[in-house]
Formats: structure tokens, sequence, C-alpha cells
């Protein structure tokens, strides 16, 4: 039986998304979509049956979905919506032909998932996906895994250490997640208020020799963030940072969509070693 590892001790969420044994529960739960050939729960119908939910424990979400927003600070961050820059990565890695094989990876901001959910299915030791609210990985994360794990592969359902869900703030989960090869994260530095924990969370899950792969709009209108603060800040806590990626769409639209990998000054060897591609703005 698959066993669901979260970090909080929030057990009734624990309880809930243990009744998605099967992909056959979830296709019953929810319509499925795909996306790079990967089953997903049709987010839109998650969001129907939450505005129709009066259930407390959905109260997050329900109250984000009332105000027609995609971020509620310190309530919602964004889990249920696919953002373009998770595709824009995940193209990039496809395309580069990333090897994850025995590495340790991290979804950071995980929402549903598919980041870790690539890094599973080109053999990755382990992977652990991370969402502000529990109530994503209930409802969208973990019924996606279920729905793209192997049942003719019984190591892919052995979670003891390959498959974790961790959820909370950032700042809640300092020494709590893993050491990881890989920690893949996108749409998440929208907010310059969150940028120290986010840093903080880098230095202290990173192996020597690994590796992090942010994917971002070059400006977030109205919230301020933007890929060049970010990078400043790197920089000022030692990190060694380059762009591999730069979204045309992304020039049009003046939503500069930009893949970032940063990497601790003892491991610059990895830069000859991923085949990045460096693209000049």
């Amino acid at each position: 039986m698959f066993k669901f590892n979260f970090s909080s001790a929030d057990d009734q969420h624990r309880a809930r998304a243990e009744k998605y044994q099967s992909s056959d529960k979830i296709e019953s739960y929810s319509p499925l979509t795909s996306l790079y050939k990967f089953n997903l729960v049709d987010v839109r119908h998650v969001e129907h049956i939450l505005e129709e939910s009066d259930h407390e424990n959905f109260k997050n979400l329900t109250d984000a979905l009332e105000l027609k927003s995609d971020v509620v600070k310190g309530v919602y961050e964004g889990g249920l919506k696919i953002w373009e820059c998770t595709v824009d990565l995940l193209t990039y890695l496809s395309k580069e032909s990333f090897n994850f094989t025995g590495l340790d990876v991290l979804d950071l901001g995980c929402g549903a998932g598919i980041l870790g959910l690539n890094a599973i299915k080109n053999g990755a030791a382990s992977v652990h996906f991370q969402d502000y609210n529990s109530e994503v990985l209930e409802l969208v994360t973990i019924p996606n895994v279920l729905l793209n794990i192997d049942g003719n592969k019984p190591e892919q359902l052995d979670n003891t250490n390959k498959l974790k869900f961790f959820a909370g703030d950032w700042g809640s989960l300092c020494g709590k997640l893993g050491v990881y090869d890989v920690v893949l994260t996108s749409e998440t530095i929208y907010s310059p208020a969150n940028y120290n924990k986010l840093i903080n969370i880098f230095n202290t899950v990173l192996k020597k020799t690994g590796v992090i792969y942010v994917a971002a709009k070059q400006h977030y209108f109205g919230v301020g963030g933007n890929t060049r603060q970010f990078e400043q800040l790197l920089h000022k806590h030692k990190w060694e940072t380059s762009v591999c990626f730069c979204s045309e769409e992304g020039l049009k639209s003046n939503l500069n969509r930009l893949l970032i990998f940063g990497c601790k000054e003892a491991s610059k060897n990895l830069h000859l070693t991923m085949r990045t591609v460096l693209i000049s703005m």
C-alpha cells in the first residue's frame, strides 16, 4: 500500500489523502487532463468542487477562489495553477535530456507536481514535493503522483525515502527538508518579501555538488519580484548563477521568462556537465 508522508502533524490531511490509493479512485474523483504525457487531475473540476464546498479544512482555498486571486498572502500561494514558467522549465529539461538517474530531487513550490513527476519518470532516486498548502498536496499533487507512478514497479510505491510531501511556509521548513542533488522551482520569486526565506532553504538543502533550477518571469508586475534583484541577492550569498534559457514568447509580451541555475562555488564544475547554453538578453 502507498503510504503518504507529510512533514506536518496534519493528521486530517494525511488521513484524507490515504483515500487515493489507486488511479481508478482518482479517475472517479476527477476528470483528467494531460501535459507532457502526464495524466493530471483537472484543476478546474477541483476548483468547482471547492466553490461548492463549505468544508472548513479547505477554507484557505475556498477563500482564495472567492477573491478570484492567484495568491493570497499567508493563506494561499497559487498551487492550483500550472504556471507558464513551469512548462518552460519542463521543456528545457526535456530538450537537454537531463539525466535524473540516481539523484535526489526537490520540487519546491510544487503545485501540480509535474517537475517532480518528470524526475520520477527519468529515474530519480527520490523526489520530495513541497507546497505552501497541504490542501493542494491532498487535492492535486498526490493524486497526480498516483496517476503517473508505474504500478508494475513496486520500487516506485515505496516512498519511505523516495516520495515525501512537505506543506508549509519556507521559514517553517528549514531543517525539516532533506538534502538534494537537484532543486526545481518555478514562479517562486514573485514576492521579494520571501527571498531570504527561499535562499535560506537553498543554503540548507543543496548537496555540495548540487544544482538549483529557478524558472521565473523577468518582472512580476504589481508584486515587485524580478530576476535581477533575486540574482543580486544570490550573489551576496556566494552563489554562482547563470541564465540558461530565455523564452522568446516572453520577450514579445514583456514578461521575459528566464531559467537560472545556481550552484555553490564548491561545485563550479557543474557548469561543464550540465551542457548549459547561455543566451544573452
